[in-house]
């Protein structure tokens, strides 16, 4: 279920849905909404209290568009190619820098969590037995 519009927009034909009173680039984006919806959805108001709300609900999942949005993915791996081979040409070091730091930026919470859970069991240790559990 995606939402078109709250309140602003009206329907004025079900193939397209234009703004009224708003910006240009409103009823642009409100048009390309109504353009993709328009073959295989069917739009659905409601008012709730002093809110106009505007539905498109989906008739199903569409295989053949995912398929097409996967082959663009793969079709676009050259490009991505390209583009991290010239930035590493322009500054090796600082690719690899930032290639490393984002690395570490996706495990380090895991690691804190890792420490942490340690740090509590030691803590824990101490609190229940009263010794502190020391290396001999």
């Amino acid at each position: 279920m995606l939402l078109c519009g709250i309140h602003s927009f009206a329907l004025r034909d079900p193939h397209s849905l234009q703004a009224s009173h708003s910006p240009g680039w409103i009823s642009r984006a409100c048009h390309k909404v109504s353009s993709f919806f328009a073959q295989r959805e069917t739009i659905e108001r409601h008012q709730l209290g002093v809110w106009k709300l505007t539905f498109a609900r989906s008739s199903g999942w569409n295989l053949r568009k995912h398929l097409g949005n996967v082959a663009t993915i793969f079709s676009s791996f050259p490009l991505f190619r390209r583009l991290a081979t010239e930035v590493y040409a322009l500054r090796p070091g600082l690719s690899v820098l930032y290639v490393a730091s984002s690395i570490w930026n996706g495990i380090e919470s895991a690691v804190l969590l890792y420490l942490s859970s340690r740090l509590l069991e030691q803590i824990e240790t101490v609190i229940t037995t009263g010794q502190p559990n020391t290396p001999h």
